[in-house]
């Protein structure tokens, strides 16, 4: 089953949910991965809660990032599972 068809229909939220599941990334980064989610889906858009230069909007951006690399590999169902967050990915490269 390729993600397309495993998540076809969720929200945002459920998505979020899914690929945040067991990770350590703030409320601010799961804020950014919905507002691209919801971007994507949905073409709804709002002004960025956070003041750009803080941690706080640099953690939003990042979701934000995430979401955008995440939304087309759900399009394609070009894997199986929940893709690995940033980190893992680094991990991986530097082996």
């Amino acid at each position: 089953m390729t993600l397309q068809q495993k998540y076809r229909g969720q929200t945002a939220e459920e998505l979020a949910d899914v690929f945040l599941a067991n990770s350590v990334r703030s409320a601010e980064f799961r804020l950014g991965l919905l507002a691209a989610l919801r971007i994507r889906m949905h073409d709804q858009r709002n002004s960025p809660p956070f003041k750009l230069g803080s941690v706080e909007a640099d953690a939003y951006y990042a979701g934000k990032d995430y979401g955008y690399w995440l939304w087309p590999r759900l399009q394609e169902g070009a894997a199986e599972s929940p893709p690995k967050d940033a980190e893992e990915r680094r991990k991986e490269q530097d082996r």
